[in-house]
C-alpha cells in the first residue's frame, strides 16, 4: 500500500489533503508541530527532526502543507522545505520518494494577461511571495542537482471552513453577519474590483492528491486553481443574498486606486490536460456553505 506523509496536517490545507486521502486506498501518516492528534510531532525548523521523521516513515510520498502566512516569519517557509529535501537527499538510497511542495499564485504578482500558465513570470511584491518564490525555486533546483522527484503545486486561492479568519473571506461574513444582526449600514472593503480565483478547500485537496499520487507526471509545476475570477463586489453580493439581506447598505472602499492585474484567474489546462482534473464546486456552493458553517 502507498505510503503518504503528509506535514502540515492540521492546518487549512493539510486537513483537507488528509481528509481526502484517507477516503484512498493509501496509508496516510501526519506530522505537525504539536499537535497530539496527529501521529508524528515534528519542528520543520529542525533538521534533526525532520531527519528522524523521515527515517521512521519512510514515505512514496511527501506532502508539504507546512506554512507560514504571517509576513514576519513567512522566510521559514523555504526553510521547511529545504529540511525536508536535505532528509530525502540523506535517505534516497533508501526510498523513492515523491515531493509535493506547495507554491502560491502570488508567486506570480503583477500579470500581463489572463488566465496565467505556469510558464508565466515570476513577479512578487511583498516579503510573503518572495518567500514562495524562494521556496519553489530553491525546491527545483535542489532537486535537479540531487536528483529527487519534486513537483510544486501553485496554489491559487483556497476557501472553505477553517480557513484563516484575518483572511478576506471570513472578514467579509463577519461583516454581512452584523449588518444583518444590527441597523449598521456601512460595510468596509479595500475595492470592490479586486479579482481572484476562489478554489474550494475540497477540489484544491483532491488537485493535490492526484499530482502526488500519479506514477509520473510531465511537468515540474501546475496550477491548481478554478479558472475563473470573483470579484469582491460578486462575493459580497453572493454572502447578502445567502442571508437573505434586503436592506440597502452602503459599501465604503478604502482605497482609492485601482488594484494592479494580479494573478486572478488560473490556467488550468495542464493540470486537467495531464491528469483530467476539473473542480467540482462552484463558488456560489461555497459561499452557502462557509455562510451556514459560521452561525
Amino acid at each position: 500500500m502507498k505510503k503518504v506523509l503528509v506535514l502540515g496536517s492540521r492546518g487549512f490545507i493539510g486537513r483537507a489533503v488528509t481528509s481526502y486521502l484517507q477516503n484512498k486506498e493509501v496509508f496516510v501518516v501526519t506530522a505537525d508541530r504539536s499537535d497530539t492528534t496527529c501521529d508524528f510531532t515534528v519542528d520543520l525548523k529542525n533538521k534533526d527532526d525532520v531527519l528522524d521523521l523521515v527515517r521512521k516513515t519512510l514515505p512514496s510520498y511527501i506532502i508539504n502543507c507546512a506554512g507560514i502566512l504571517t509576513a514576519e516569519h513567512c522566510f521559514l517557509n523555504p526553510v521547511f522545505s529545504m529540511n525536508v529535501l536535505s532528509a530525502l537527499e540523506v535517505f534516497k538510497s533508501q526510498i523513492t520518494c515523491k515531493l509535493i511542495v506547495l507554491g502560491s499564485a502570488s508567486e506570480y504578482g503583477i500579470v500581463g494577461k489572463l488566465p496565467v500558465s505556469e510558464d508565466a513570470p515570476l513577479m512578487p511584491q511583498n516579503a510573503y511571495d518572495m518567500s514562495k518564490v524562494i521556496e519553489t525555486l530553491s525546491a527545483l533546483k535542489y532537486a535537479e542537482l540531487h536528483g529527487l522527484n519534486v513537483v510544486i503545486a501553485r496554489l491559487f486561492n483556497p476557501i472553505g471552513a477553517l480557513m484563516h479568519e484575518r483572511t478576506l473571506i471570513p472578514s467579509l461574513i463577519r461583516q454581512v453577519k452584523e449588518l444583518a444582526r444590527s441597523s449598521q449600514k456601512k460595510l468596509e472593503v479595500n475595492r470592490l474590483d479586486s479579482k481572484r480565483d476562489f478554489l474550494a478547500v475540497s477540489d484544491v485537496a483532491e488537485a493535490i492528491a492526484t499530482i502526488a499520487l500519479s506514477e509520473e507526471n510531465k511537468e515540474k509545476v501546475y496550477n491548481i486553481g478554478s479558472g475563473e475570477e470573483a470579484s469582491v463586489e460578486q462575493l459580497i453580493q453572493s454572502f447578502l443574498e445567502t442571508v437573505n439581506f434586503s436592506r440597502n447598505i452602503e459599501i465604503v472602499e478604502t482605497s482609492e486606486q485601482p488594484e494592479p492585474q494580479y494573478a486572478s484567474r488560473a490556467d488550468i489546462s495542464r493540470i486537467s490536460t495531464e491528469f483530467g482534473w476539473k473542480p467540482k464546486n462552484n463558488l456560489r456552493e461555497v459561499v452557502n456553505e462557509l455562510v451556514n458553517e459560521q452561525e
